[in-house]
Order: C-alpha cells, then structure tokens, then sequence
C-alpha cells in the first residue's frame, strides 16, 4: 500500500465515515447493491448476514456455507493468487466475530472449528507466498478461544475434539491446545486427554512407519501434559 493510501487512511477516514453516516440508507443501499453485483464474495457477506436477521441473528446453516465458499474453490488458484485467497478469508473472520458479538458464542466455537480445518487444507493446497494463513490462523484461533471463554464448552467433549485436530494437522494449527486452554479444560479435560494420548500410544503399530511424526506430536503432547 502507497504512502498516500496510508495517510488517507489515517487522516480522513474519521470523516468520511461521518459523512455516510449522514447520508440517507436507501442511497447507501444503491452503492452497496451496485458493487455488490460486482463483488461475489460482498454478495456472499450480504446474503449470509441477511439470513442472520431472518432468524434473529443464528443461521448456522448460511455460516457454513459462507465458510464453505471462501474457503474452497481451489481449483483455479495458485501461488500468484494467494494473497487475494487469503484476504478474502478475512470475510469469514468479519462473519463469526459479528456472530459473537451478536451472542452467539455456543455456535461460533464450532463454525470456528470448522473454519479452521477448512483454512488449513486451503493452505496446504495453495503455496502461502504471502503468508496469509498465519494470520488468519490466528485470527480464528482468537476467535474460538473468547468464544470459549463467553460460553465454556463441555471440557471432555472439547478435549476429544481438539485431540483429534492436533494429531491430524500437518501444519501445527492447533498445537496452542492445550496451553491456552488448560482452565476451560479443568481436570476432567486434562483427563481425558491423558488418556487418549495414552491409548494412542498403545495402539501404535511398530511397523506403521507413517506413524512416525504422529508419535512425535503424542511425545510432545504427553509432555505439555505433565509439565
């Protein structure tokens, strides 16, 4: 971004908010529709959040599929368009923190979990030149930990979940759990983790070569567990 965009953005963006506020909604509507229809992913936005209010602010139906679309259609891209991937994913973020902020905090922690798994297949498929999928990584993991926090999930069922998410990543994307979430887990999701690294372990196979860096994560895990 250019210097000059920087400085609009920081001296003038104060006023022009200001001035649309003022303005009447049906002409804000017009703008919005005109690059809406030039815009897929605005449209998407629109649509999702028009299903929103149509039931009083949950469609968890309409989220999914929103996730969906920004997170797939890979087909097409490739390192060149991987930064524009990525920005869009932004989109997703805007969608579940408006649903937090809207109450939904029970919802956002699975549309989060969805999203997450969704985004780190999407960055194995796409060379991340631009190093988008950090960020959004991160975005979303703070995302799902407020929720957590707003609206505390059953600590054996999120310890049996995320078990799983961290085993089978080939990225990393949920090695902050347990850490970051050892109060919402409390005993009974420590437990449960313990075991399930341990009944992991004893069913390893020593001939399951490809069990290799899945015996690494357990070891690391089993670590985090006891240190």
């Amino acid at each position: 971004m250019s210097t000059e965009l920087l400085r609009f953005d920081k001296e003038r963006s104060d006023s022009l908010h200001q001035w649309l506020t003022g303005l009447p909604s049906s002409t804000l509507a017009g703008w919005l529709m005109d690059t809406a229809m030039r815009d897929a992913s605005l449209r998407v936005v629109l649509r999702c959040e028009q299903a929103q209010a149509a039931t009083n602010g949950l469609d968890v139906g309409a989220l999914r599929e929103a996730i969906e679309h920004f997170t797939g259609g890979l087909d097409d891209i490739t390192w060149r368009e991987s930064s524009d991937f990525g920005n869009r994913l932004e989109s997703v973020v805007g969608l579940l923190s408006r649903a937090l902020d809207r109450g939904q905090a029970f919802a956002v922690i699975e549309l989060c979990e969805f999203a997450l798994h969704r985004t780190e297949l999407a960055a194995m498929a796409i060379q991340d030149s631009e190093r988008w999928s950090g960020h959004v990584r991160g975005q979303l993991s703070a995302l799902h930990l407020r929720a957590c926090q707003i609206s505390p999930p059953d600590p054996v069922a999120l310890a049996n979940r995320w078990f799983q998410f961290r085993v089978q990543s080939e990225l990393g994307w949920f090695d902050h759990f347990p850490r970051e979430y050892q109060e919402l887990l409390g005993p009974s999701g420590v437990a449960t983790l313990k075991r399930l690294v341990t009944e992991s372990v004893e069913n390893s196979q020593p001939d399951q070569s490809s069990r290799g860096h899945l015996n690494v994560g357990l070891a690391r895990l089993r670590q985090e567990l006891e240190g």
